[in-house]
């Protein structure tokens, strides 16, 4: 029981730190941001783990709560180390916690901690150095004043009346209701198959419409010949009353079938209709874990990038972002490793020593448009000849105008990397975008972008998932 219990407040917290995590990624990305409520939502991210006893977490939101302060009252700039730094605390939270689902706690590795302590000038970096107050004590340090104190104030006594974490988490939290996928996918079926069913009763209502017509000409025929007999007229008379009488009651059953079928076909409608509803999910849930995954590998590379996440909260079937996570991964890769100039190039180029990588989900009418966008130096055209020349995929008089030359690139094991490396180099990934688009009944194209760097666009119709879940 107690570890049902627990299973229950963990599937609450990671809805909750989800929507803290989310909204801080957000403020990062935004122009103006509010940054007491990112102070609030580190803070709020703090309690939620202490309630559930995360103590990893609980200290890594503690370095960002911190930071925050800071940042907020104007002691420190967000600079370029900073901003990395509270990327790579979130997403060491974000798989912290992904990795509970599977019953035993991940270690959290203390990367976070270490790029959160230079941040803010600790004097060590090990977690004990930020470990939040024993419970004994209010944690809350909102009240500290003075700019370049050390992160935990010695004496928060103003903290008193700011009790722990604010109640809305908790309540968006208990609103939610996490179902299935399968579970779903069953209903979409079963809602589409009642449809189908209803749609092979209509003609039973015609039917009994016809049989009703067929006795009042009966009944019109018996009473035409019972005008002319005078021997046959009680009995011809008789069969006309009851010929009436069961012409009467088909029209009234087949009223009531009609009635009743279209009643039906309504609360069908509204069934299927909030099945396809339930389908939805925000792209963020299926498409935010490929932001870590770039982020890692950029860590990894020693490259730095920005990444710029638009329409994430755009609801979309589950099934067609399922479908284009591995595609949008090959993409994303493929942009970091083509679009990469080192800082010396792009500052004079104008740019920012950063690379900056987009994702952004649309819909554009019934289709549903994701970009992955980079400000890098844009398609090496001729490259791109060269080697399709040298792969016989254009003749020496071939034209090799841009439109012709950006659909090679999709032909598999097409690359225009000089070597092999972790992020590319191969010529599959675009082809796995190319494949994934047409499953989709969808088109993938490779745009160069004002002022520079490239654009891989992917158009898919709305219904393809819900197509293909239906077959």
């Amino acid at each position: 029981m107690a570890a049902d219990i627990r299973q229950l407040l963990l599937a609450a917290f990671d809805v909750e730190h989800r929507e803290h995590v989310t909204a801080i990624r957000a403020a990062l990305g935004s122009a103006t941001p509010d940054w007491n409520d990112v102070f609030r939502r580190a803070h709020s991210l703090k309690g939620a783990a202490r309630a559930v006893d995360l103590p990893p977490v609980e200290a890594v939101a503690h370095r960002l709560e911190t930071l925050f302060e800071r940042v907020r009252t104007g002691a420190r700039a967000l600079d370029r180390e900073a901003a990395n730094a509270v990327h790579l605390a979130l997403d060491r939270i974000e798989t912290y916690v992904a990795g509970l689902q599977d019953g035993a706690g991940p270690d959290m590795p203390a990367d976070a901690l270490t790029a959160l302590g230079q941040c803010l000038g600790l004097p060590g970096e090990a977690p004990e150095d930020a470990a939040p107050p024993p419970p004994g004590a209010p944690p809350a340090e909102p009240p500290a004043p003075p700019a370049s104190a050390p992160p935990a104030p010695a004496a928060p006594t103003p903290a008193a009346p700011t009790p722990a974490p604010p109640p809305e988490p908790a309540e968006s939290g208990a609103a939610i209701l996490r179902v299935p996928g399968e579970a779903v996918e069953a209903l979409a079926r079963a809602s589409h198959d009642l449809t189908s069913t209803l749609a092979a009763q209509a003609p039973a209502a015609e039917g009994l419409a016809r049989l009703a017509r067929l006795a009042r000409d009966m009944r019109v025929g018996a009473e035409a010949l019972a005008a002319k007999s005078d021997v046959e007229a009680p009995a011809l008379r008789a069969l006309a009353g009851r010929l009436g009488g069961f012409a009467r009651e088909a029209a009234e059953l087949s009223r009531r079938q009609a009635a009743a079928t279209s009643a039906i076909e309504g609360a069908a409608f509204r069934v299927r209709a909030e099945a396809e509803r339930l389908a939805l999910v925000p792209a963020e849930t299926v498409l935010g874990p490929l932001a870590r995954s770039i982020r890692e590998l950029a860590r990894e590379q020693g490259r730095d990038v920005d990444l710029d996440l638009r329409g994430l909260d755009l609801p979309v079937e589950r099934g067609l972002l399922q479908a284009l996570k591995d595609p949008l991964l090959h993409a994303l890769r493929n942009a970091l490793s083509h679009g990469w100039q080192s800082p010396e190039i792009r500052r004079a180029a104008g740019k920012p020593e950063a690379l900056r990588l987009g994702l952004e989900v649309a819909v554009r009418g019934s289709r549903l448009q994701v970009t992955v966008a980079d400000d890098g130096p844009g398609p090496d055209l001729a490259r791109i000849a060269s080697t399709a020349r040298a792969r016989g995929l254009l003749a020496p008089g071939e034209a090799d105008d841009p439109e012709t030359l950006l659909r090679l690139v999709f032909e598999p094991g097409f690359s225009t990397a000089e070597a092999v490396d972790t992020l590319a180099g191969r010529g599959y990934g675009l082809s796995v975008a190319a494949d994934a688009a047409r499953q989709l009944l969808g088109s993938v194209r490779l745009e160069p972008r004002e002022p520079a760097g490239t654009a891989l666009v992917f158009s898919l119709p709305l219904s393809a998932a819900r197509r293909s879940l239906l077959l």
